[in-house]
């Protein structure tokens, strides 16, 4: 029997309101999550790539709950967290899926020593006495590698390196299921980057957490995904696992996305610029999206049914575990 993916989203959207920009104007709907779907397994990375604007800190927000989406389902072992409406449900939902935010030191409290912060999710959730509590943060500082002296520092009083670690200590005070990671390492350091990416990938290994990976630099995300789902206008455009989407992507998009990766070798980087994939235009705004396929005014293989046919994301006829939304490769026009 095959084992129920721990999440699964079906159909997810998220759509904002904006009041007119200029007097007199119109009001725009902006669909910044549009008609997402993906499952993650427990103890699996999800890499989700994208230009900015795509919708993935958005999609990430609202699987923790902190954008209430406009439509959709977040099954949670079975469970649509989407639907929950009472403050206990939501409490409950929210322990289970927790977050690792960008700026580390902007997601933390600068009036709050690291020991109270580190405290606060867990009298949240209720867990624990006082004692429990303070064994609890003594535990977490090991796990993430800080001594036990950081417990009465400030966050001003830390390096960005050592701030990231304690959003991941704050992330793992609740004992979650997943943990949605939204560009943790993109303000820090390369070399310390690498420190982060490591200790993620222990923790995983030694908590059988889920992630999901959000970030826009592809080369971390094939080292610490499992699959990996590329957006593009609010919807997942191609999806498999990781060595076949570096290996043979298929989507236009993708294909650019990846030929846009630099390597440390000078000549294989000269050699890569010469095989690179210029996208020309600019994508649509999503107050305004297309009719037909959302990125056919920059593929280079659109055709005339791209602009009347919007491609639902489906698996490729050789390759079940390949889902791509391109109507042309998948009726094997486009090769």
């Amino acid at each position: 029997m095959i084992d129920e993916p721990l999440l699964r989203v079906d159909d997810l959207s998220v759509t904002f309101h904006r009041p007119p920009l200029r007097p007199f104007g119109k009001p725009s709907t902006v669909r910044a999550v549009d008609g997402v779907s993906f499952t993650l397994a427990r103890g699996e990375t999800l890499g989700l790539v994208g230009e900015s604007g795509c919708g993935k800190s958005t999609t990430g927000n609202a699987l923790v709950q902190l954008i209430e989406p406009s439509g959709g389902r977040i099954m949670l072992d079975g469970d649509d967290i989407s639907s929950f409406r009472s403050r206990e449900d939501r409490l409950k939902a929210r322990r289970r899926g927790q977050m690792i935010f960008q700026d580390a030191y902007a997601s933390l409290d600068p009036r709050m020593t690291i020991e109270d912060i580190l405290q606060e999710p867990m009298r949240i959730h209720a867990l624990g006495n006082r004692q429990e509590r303070s064994r609890r943060i003594q535990e977490l500082l090991d796990q993430v590698g800080l001594a036990q002296s950081f417990r009465k520092r400030y966050p001003h009083e830390m390096s960005g390196g050592q701030l990231q670690r304690i959003g991941i200590a704050r992330a793992l005070a609740v004992e979650p299921d997943f943990i949605v990671c939204d560009e943790p390492v993109s303000a820090l350091d390369v070399s310390i980057q690498a420190q982060i990416i490591n200790l993620l990938e222990d923790l995983q290994a030694e908590l059988k957490i889920a992630l999901i990976f959000i970030s826009h630099d592809l080369s971390v995300v094939q080292h610490i995904s499992h699959r990996i789902a590329v957006m593009y206008l609010g919807r997942i455009v191609e999806q498999a696992p990781a060595d076949t989407l570096y290996d043979a992507p298929r989507h236009p998009y993708t294909k650019a996305l990846l030929s846009a990766i630099s390597v440390p070798d000078p000549v294989r980087e000269r050699e890569n610029r010469k095989n690179r994939i210029l996208l020309h235009g600019e994508a649509a705004s999503p107050d305004a999206i297309p009719t037909g396929c959302r990125f056919r005014s920059r593929c280079p293989i659109a055709g005339e049914c791209c602009a009347t046919m919007d491609p639902a994301l489906a698996p490729l006829p050789v390759d079940s575990h390949h889902d791509i939304a391109c109507v042309r490769v998948l009726s094997g026009e486009a090769n």
